[in-house]
């Protein structure tokens, strides 16, 4: 059987789908941590609406990347990021382990 097979996914649907389907909403001053190896396919139209969102609800938005097939950050998930007062962290795969070592 094989894993993944598609490099783009829908990171945002999923992001959004987290959001309004729980308690986190009413949370605030929350952390939501993403975990991907591949870019966004749905991100260009949700974007802007996502970071407004978790702006408001003062909860910033953490990517941590694993190697994907493309070799550049999404840049809709550095927009999303840094609006919400997160990050992006690319991670090499050989260097997986050492995220513990800090």
């Amino acid at each position: 059987p094989s894993i993944g097979g598609d490099c783009e996914e829908k990171t945002c649907t999923g992001i959004f789908y987290m959001l309004y389907s729980s308690s986190f909403m009413r949370l605030g001053n929350a952390a939501m941590y993403v975990f991907t190896d591949a870019s966004s396919k749905d991100c260009n139209y949700l974007a802007s609406n996502i970071a407004s969102t978790f702006q408001a609800l003062r909860i910033s938005v953490f990517f941590i990347l694993f190697d994907s097939c493309k070799p550049t950050v999404d840049n809709n998930y550095v927009v999303i990021a840094e609006r919400t007062g997160g990050f992006c962290l690319p991670i090499r795969e050989n260097s997986v382990y050492n995220i513990t070592d800090t």
